[in-house]
């Protein structure tokens, strides 16, 4: 491995979204790996209260202000500039907007002004307006996007620069779901037989994964296959969605 880096996410989110639990999974991987992470979000969230679970450094200091321009925001990036200069940041890496403005306004503020990237989940081009292009164009390093739709309209922009821009899958680990596992084993475990057709739901808790599709589709199944099982595999994370969608199963 190459030398640790001193890595800082930023993720703004107030709850346990996508975006802040694929930067939490990103922080502890990072973490594993040997670097250095250091963890900012707005205090008092669950994510921060997850965050501190992983044993990850956390900061709280910082608010994340939406809104452009404000004078919260400008005293924001100059404590960012701060928190570089102190923890010798190298990189920083952001999911939102209101910390990727902190993030690549405070890195120019500091004395010696680390990389900047962003990782754009949702939509492109991820900023609208004047603000936007001087954000994604000028200000940032590198835009990450992790599906191939958001990277076929990233090439599609006038202005794309395959330079500072790249396609990196979320990662899936092999040790967790390695494909040699025998699956008769997991049926044994959950009084599965081995002769029953079984259909799989991997995905995490979260109703944009479409559970209720899972279980509608499965009922039909069932109706042609009595026999039929479905097995949903998933993390922790998210409980609340899983308990919809575990009261929807009890329901069929």
């Amino acid at each position: 491995m190459q030398k640790p880096l001193t890595i800082l996410k930023l993720c703004s989110a107030t709850n346990l979204e996508r975006r802040a639990l694929a930067c939490l999974r990103q922080a502890r991987t990072l973490q594993l790996r040997g670097h250095r992470v250091l963890f900012a979000c707005r205090p008092g969230t669950p994510l921060e209260e997850r965050a501190r679970s992983y044993n990850l450094q956390v900061f709280t200091d910082m608010v994340f202000p939406a809104a452009f321009p404000r004078k919260q925001l400008w005293q924001e990036c100059r404590l960012m500039a701060r928190r570089i200069d102190i923890e010798i940041v190298e990189v920083i890496h952001t999911h939102g907007s209101p910390e990727s403005w902190v993030a690549s306004v405070g890195a120019r503020l500091a004395a010696r002004r680390p990389a900047v990237i962003r990782t754009e989940h949702d939509r492109i081009p991820p900023g609208q307006g004047v603000f936007g292009q001087l954000l994604h164009q000028g200000l940032i390093d590198h835009l990450v996007v992790p599906l191939d739709h958001l990277y076929r309209q990233l090439k599609a922009l006038p202005d794309f620069n395959p330079r500072q821009a790249s396609l990196l899958y979320n990662g899936v680990d092999l040790k967790r779901f390695n494909p040699s596992v025998d699956g008769r084993k997991i049926r044994a475990g959950f009084k599965i037989p081995e002769e029953a057709p079984l259909a799989l739901l991997a995905a995490r808790m979260d109703d944009e994964k479409g559970q209720q599709v899972f279980l509608k589709a499965l009922a039909e199944v069932r109706k042609a296959l009595p026999a039929a099982r479905g097995l949903w595999a998933c993390s922790e994370e998210g409980a609340d969605s899983g308990n919809i969608f575990l009261a929807l199963a009890e329901q069929r």
